[in-house]
């Protein structure tokens, strides 16, 4: 059975368990490590992987996929409050660290806002690896899973192969994906974090198939710089809400109510070029649902 989409490339099964070792493998190394990004990667491997198993759900089954996905959600999820703190202080400290007047308020403000546990500490937590050890038995029996079917290449009760269900997984995944953002339309401030989001899973779902798509590589770049530049753009409205909200609880002249300001216009200027990038990115995403042709029926066909 063929793609319901043009994609040039089949028998992406082999592909998706070296995809899935690879992703395994960036979070042992990080696990290994603890260095001061290691939250960060740690989060993006996650990303990926789950993006992975909700690509292939249902190839052979979907249990394990789902369970994978949920359970690599669950890990990056609890890591999400750690990893924000230790930006928003970095950023901070950063941003007044040449400022002789509001240098050590900067300080103060990073210690009395973000203080707490050392970067990496959310790694050695007891709870966190009882979800990492059941996060490492479900990357077993994925795995476990496709090389199974690689090897005994086998066929669904419809005669559908694997590989070919995967493919056409892959496609309905991509095209779903591209459609959501498209149809999104153009961010505001209030969206663009949704946005971002919606422009990072299509990333991870392009980057597996780019090779298969064409105007793929175009396109990835786009949603990479758009990514940088709205992940930025968060990163700074988070800590401007912050430290406007400690300096509104402050005494009235207290050092914090001179970064406000500055923060602010940070944030106003990287949302600025985020929404900027966006435009790009929607148009190039519009010519890839091009590409794709139209969505297909409740029954898989392709619509007239």
């Amino acid at each position: 059975m063929m793609s319901p989409f043009p994609i040039r490339s089949t028998r992406l099964l082999p592909r998706l368990l070296q995809a899935f070792h690879l992703q395994r493998w960036r979070i042992e190394r990080v696990l290994g490590s603890g260095g001061d990004e290691a939250v960060h990667d740690l989060r993006v491997a996650l990303r990926r992987s789950a993006s992975l198993a909700s690509m292939g759900r249902g190839v052979p089954a979907a249990a394990v996929s789902r369970a994978l996905q949920r359970c690599a959600r669950d890990v990056r999820r609890e890591l999400s409050v750690h990893r924000s703190q230790e930006v928003s202080a970095a950023l901070l400290l950063e941003r007044f660290e040449g400022d002789r007047r509001r240098r050590a308020a900067a300080r103060a403000t990073a210690r009395r806002i973000f203080g707490g546990p050392p970067p990496g500490s959310a790694l050695q937590a007891a709870a966190f690896l009882r979800r990492v050890d059941r996060l490492r038995s479900l990357f077993d029996a994925r795995e476990r899973e496709l090389s199974r079917l690689i090897r005994a290449g086998d066929l669904s009760a419809a005669g559908e192969s694997a590989a070919d269900r995967l493919d056409r997984r892959a496609a309905l995944r991509l095209r779903k994906l591209a459609a959501r953002l498209a149809g999104a339309g153009p961010p505001r401030r209030p969206t663009l974090h949704a946005f971002r989001i919606a422009a990072k899973r299509l990333r991870y779902t392009l980057e597996f198939l780019e090779e298969a798509v064409p105007g793929a590589p175009s396109l990835l770049r786009s949603l990479r710089q758009f990514q940088d530049l709205s992940g930025d753009a968060h990163d700074r409205m988070e800590l401007a809400v912050a430290v406007k909200r400690l300096a509104t609880a402050s005494r009235p002249g207290a050092p914090v109510r001179a970064l406000v300001r500055p923060l602010e216009a940070d944030a106003r200027r990287a949302v600025a070029q985020a929404l900027d990038a966006a435009t790009g990115v929607l148009d190039q995403v519009r010519g890839l649902l091009a590409c794709l042709g139209p969505p297909p029926s409740k029954k898989g066909q392709l619509t007239p």
